[in-house]
């Protein structure tokens, strides 16, 4: 829990105002991640405890798809000084959002 001490009221803001369910922890380890779906597509947002990166703390963001109707393996990341987490987290959603309504790849 300590890990996350410093972010948890950006996270805590930022799933409020989305309605978004946060989890906080996987295998009883502490975690901070969101689930958002489309009609098919879902998406997990992770955010990773911040970390020192050169002279500054920094947070990295995931965006990974976990169901995609075209079975598209999609990951996109951001490292962020902790400054910029609120709006990352913001990026990472327009980004999820985006890619559910991107056109399908027809499979061969």
């Amino acid at each position: 829990m300590k890990a996350y001490l410093d972010i948890d009221p950006v996270i805590d803001a930022w799933c409020a105002k989305h309605r978004l369910k946060l989890f906080d922890a996987f295998g009883g380890e502490p975690r901070r991640f969101v689930y958002t779906s489309g009609t098919v597509d879902c998406f997990q947002i992770s955010i990773e405890p911040p970390e020192m990166y050169g002279a500054e703390r920094a947070v990295q963001v995931n965006l990974w798809a976990i169901e995609t109707e075209d079975d598209a393996e999609i990951h996109h990341g951001w490292l962020v000084p902790i400054r910029s987490l609120g709006s990352t987290l913001e990026v990472a959603l327009a980004t999820a959002e985006m890619l559910k309504k991107r056109p399908l790849v027809p499979r061969s």
